[in-house]
């Protein structure tokens, strides 16, 4: 118990004396455990231990006497870690967001390939200048490389291959 409350001396002593300012909504949950019975299963957050908990309570006893015993784990840690996930994933979405506009509104056409050789590779993302460069005019996105310029592919592919290999930038100001 003090362990996951923080709280020590607890034995003979209620709720409210080991925790002055605890939230109301806690003693609301486990008055109607012992009103009506039923258990209940819920992670919630006391502000004033400043800890999250995973609290299983449940009626012990005979019914007139309404005791209620509760199983609780400190998840504070599990539940600090998905709020920072979610704040990445917001924060990710953004920058998301700022790389599309930028790769949309680039002045020079951007095609992102994804594969492990050249002659696999197939179109992932290309902005808006790419697709006026192919014969075609529209998306080659999920295609490969031949279906979409046949003509260079032997071009592009000795190009492709080469990025692959050394992974340095293929830059094509004569295409």
């Amino acid at each position: 118990f003090e362990r996951q409350s923080g709280l020590a001396n607890a034995v003979g002593r209620t709720a409210r004396e080991l925790i002055p300012g605890l939230e109301p909504h806690w003693m609301e949950r486990y008055a109607r455990v012992a009103d009506t019975g039923e258990p209940t299963r819920f992670q919630s957050r006391s502000l004033a231990l400043d800890r999250f908990f995973d609290v299983f309570a449940f009626r012990v006893g005979r019914a007139q006497d309404r005791h209620v015993a509760m199983l609780f784990t400190d998840v504070t840690a599990a539940m600090e870690g998905e709020q920072q996930r979610e704040r990445l994933i917001r924060e990710l979405d953004v920058e998301r967001s700022r790389l599309d506009d930028v790769f949309r509104q680039a002045p020079v056409a951007v095609a992102v390939l994804r594969g492990r050789s050249a002659h696999e590779l197939v179109y992932e993302l290309v902005n808006p200048r790419y697709v006026e460069m192919t014969p075609q005019r529209t998306s080659p996105v999920g295609r490969r490389v031949d279906e979409v310029v046949p003509e260079a592919r032997e071009v592009l592919y000795s190009a492709l291959q080469q990025v692959l290999d050394t992974e340095r930038p293929f830059l094509a100001t004569d295409y």
